[in-house]
């Protein structure tokens, strides 16, 4: 039996149920494939982060998820601005230390995810521990914090450069990593989805309707849910006679602002589902013609993967690998982030001039996923990387 030590600061809990949830379902998919691996989950997460979450949540280590795995959470104190995830790759550094030499299991991996703080941290104890590691970038690690100052490129660059192996969930996130050190041994590793659950989760057929969108996502800033809100109300006022609907599902700290938003501007044809368990997000998808994702920023977002496998077509900001699924005119729509004029286009271009044929947007965007983002090639190239790493050390 194999142990792999998985270490992340993003991972579903009853606050929040989205956090991480690709990670979840990684190795949640792994361990239904292969039944001589185990997976221990270290969740490092910040005290004030989970403080501004949910403030009646803090008072223990150990919390439950809904996933059947050896799941432990540990705190940790962080700076709110400027180094804060430097400063956090130190203390979660001595968190994985003291999780490892008290535990009883002997690790044969450690597969870390996001480069920062995480992936700074486990760079810093590999040659402690003498473990393989691999290191999974996501997006915003990659993105944003190596723009921020010198600090942050070269703590970044530190993590991948002391790895084993980099995987990457897109195509673009690789060529990222490989601007940042050309020495990162980095292979592409799309995470994918599980196409055949999502059929027997969602068999019954769904009245869909073809005026309405769905954002599914946590309520923040850098997802763009106020640039989404602001562009409808542009279209209300603009096509008053023309309704289009557009449903939320998710939560977060912009929610008073937003709820704050829709009232003061009397917007009617909008709706805050909150959150939803899996099945419930997948069946409002399903009954939605369009799936929107505004964000700011992004790696590979699961949801429009889930998206193509309900045979709805998507319209996203181009960022991070999202070109990669999304092509335009094919399967989707793409614009620029905070481009509020330019979705506006997109949403007149849909529903007032009837360019698009939804449907077939739709169908394409599951025959792309098919092809492209089946979880099990994924995890069949993650265990092989696993053996391969294990076996050499």
């Amino acid at each position: 039996m194999k142990n792999i030590l998985v270490i992340t600061p993003f991972f579903p809990t009853s606050t929040q149920k989205y956090s991480g949830v690709f990670i979840e379902n990684q190795i949640n998919y792994f361990k239904s494939e292969y039944k001589d691996y185990n997976f221990y989950v270290l969740h490092c997460t910040s005290l004030i982060s989970d403080l501004i979450q949910n403030m009646s949540n803090l008072s223990k280590n150990k919390t439950k998820t809904n996933s059947k795995l050896n799941y432990v959470r540990k705190r940790f104190l962080n700076l709110p601005r400027n180094l804060s995830q430097v400063f956090a790759a130190k203390q979660i550094e001595r968190l994985i230390l003291s999780y490892i030499h008290k535990s009883d299991v002997k690790f044969d991996l450690i597969h870390a995810h996001f480069a920062i703080p995480v992936g700074v941290a486990v760079a810093n104890i590999r040659k402690k521990v003498n473990i393989p590691t691999i290191l999974t970038v996501h997006g915003s690690d990659i993105n944003k914090y190596p723009t921020l100052n010198n600090k942050y490129y070269n703590a970044i660059k530190h993590a991948l450069t002391n790895m084993d192996l980099v995987l990457s969930v897109s195509e673009d996130l690789r060529k990222k990593v490989k601007k940042i050190s050309s020495n990162v041994n980095v292979i592409t590793n799309k995470i994918g989805i599980n196409i055949d659950s999502i059929d027997e989760t969602i068999k019954e057929n769904s009245q869909i309707n073809l005026r309405e969108m769905v954002y599914v996502g946590n309520l923040l800033n850098s997802k763009g849910v106020l640039d989404l809100i602001d562009t409808i109300k542009m279209f209300n006022n603009k096509f008053s006679s023309k309704e289009i609907r557009l449903k939320i599902i998710g939560d977060g700290i912009e929610k008073e602002n937003i709820e704050n938003f829709i009232k003061v501007n009397n917007i009617k044809n909008i709706s805050l589902l909150g959150s939803l368990n899996n099945k419930s997000v997948l069946t409002e998808i399903k009954k939605s013609g369009i799936l929107i994702l505004p964000s700011h920023s992004e790696g590979l977002p699961t949801v429009i993967m889930e998206a193509g496998a309900c045979q709805r077509m998507v319209i996203s900001t181009n960022v991070g690998g999202v070109p990669e699924i999304v092509e335009e005119g094919e399967n989707g729509f793409l614009f620029k982030p905070k481009d509020k004029v330019q979705l506006l286009t997109i949403l007149e271009n849909i529903f007032i001039k009837h360019n698009v044929d939804i449907i077939k947007m739709g169908l394409k965007n599951r025959e792309k996923i098919e092809k492209k983002y089946n979880q099990k090639d994924s995890i069949l190239l993650l265990k092989e990387t696993y053996e391969s790493l294990i076996r050499g050390l």
